[in-house]
């Protein structure tokens, strides 16, 4: 296990199985339905979504599934089996996927990002003004990471929502708020969007955001879970 995977295995909940693929695999590996989405695509590009594809394989089987392809959506999202939620993401050293039922999370959304120093013109297509005015008062050692917190969030949340409300959003239709700042333990995020309806689902569906810092990876996830799910862990604390 990579200390990635150990990192965003504690951002999410343990009904959330998590897989990660570190090699980097030839598109045999696929299924032909797979290797059809990709059979134009660049190296680096075939790499991560084969990967990502092999993570997604090993947290279907332990859901007793075998041979689902794993397709796209029109927005590039991927197609889960009935009964299943899950989200992937990648980049040149981390792979992953993380897959639960239905019955225990409604959705979820995972990113990492590689922790960068933005430019200004992508410090201004990622941000909002009032989160560039955030930013600029942290400490300067912290700004940094906390560009990248915004931009891996938004991404978190992206993938997350759009099952539940088939809207596609852009960066500046959403608002990020860090609750909490991670140290050693998880931070905890919270989230506005522009739409009225698209809130409910933010705020008004216990809809659960956090993230932390892995070497030099910031991941986050945002996740929402069942009235069912919520009673059982009410019921064993």
């Amino acid at each position: 296990m990579s200390d990635y995977l150990e990192a965003i295995q504690k951002i999410l909940p343990a009904v959330a199985v998590v897989e990660e693929e570190t090699g980097n695999l030839g598109v045999e590996h696929l299924y032909p339905e797979e290797a059809e989405l990709v059979v134009n695509a660049v190296d680096k590009r075939k790499h991560e979504f084969i990967a990502g594809r092999i993570a997604a394989r090993r947290g279907l089987k332990q859901f007793a599934l075998d041979d689902f392809p794993i397709l796209k959506g029109k927005h590039g999202e991927p197609l889960w089996p009935q009964g299943l939620v899950g989200s992937i993401t990648h980049t040149a050293d981390f792979r992953c996927c993380a897959v639960s039922s239905n019955e225990d999370l409604l959705s979820v959304g995972i990113d990492a990002e590689v922790i960068q120093t933005p430019d200004k013109e992508l410090l201004q297509l990622i941000a909002l003004p009032d989160e560039i005015a955030w930013l600029k008062r942290q400490a300067t050692a912290e700004q940094t990471e906390l560009f990248t917190l915004l931009f891996s969030a938004k991404e978190a949340f992206y993938k997350c929502q759009y099952p539940l409300t088939g809207r596609w959003l852009e960066f500046h239709d959403v608002s990020i708020d860090v609750v909490t700042k991670a140290a050693v333990m998880p931070g905890l995020l919270s989230v506005s969007v522009k739409d009225t309806g698209l809130n409910e689902i933010a705020n008004g569906s216990k809809m659960v955001g956090r993230y932390i810092r892995a070497g030099d990876l910031l991941l986050s996830c945002f996740y929402v879970p069942t009235d069912t799910y919520l009673q059982q862990l009410a019921s064993s604390s």
